[in-house]
């Protein structure tokens, strides 16, 4: 339902089946929603990992290019005050979700343009 969702025009059946698989492992479910409760819910928070949580909740030091599909481009402006170093947003046309699967030649032209600026 989420590919569906999220990226309506994708359709890669071999790569949904491969995922549902490695859910069907035991734990895999509970072990992918546990992120999710954590994120969401502070009650579920793994105290051993309040370091790791401290560092993400500071300002990102380097430069930054945020490759993204269409329903999020509207976020991206208002995530700059979350970076330190150059920032930079880009969109996929046409892409979903899973936009490094829908348009790879896309995300790799804008990855090694942003790499070859040497910024």
């Amino acid at each position: 339902m989420l590919w569906r969702l999220w990226s309506p025009a994708y359709d890669d059946k071999a790569h949904v089946a491969r995922i549902k698989e490695m859910l069907a492992q035991p734990g895999a479910i509970e072990a992918s929603l546990a992120y999710y409760r954590a994120m969401f819910n502070p009650r579920k928070f793994d105290p051993a990992l309040r370091d790791v949580k401290v560092r993400l909740d500071r300002r990102t030091p380097v430069q930054a290019r945020v490759l993204c599909e269409d329903m999020r481009g509207q976020l991206l402006e208002a995530q700059r005050d979350l970076f330190q170093g150059p920032y930079e947003w880009k969109l996929v046309e046409g892409a979903g979700h899973f936009l490094h699967r829908e348009k790879p030649d896309e995300v790799n032209r804008l990855i090694l343009e942003w790499l070859g600026k040497g910024q």
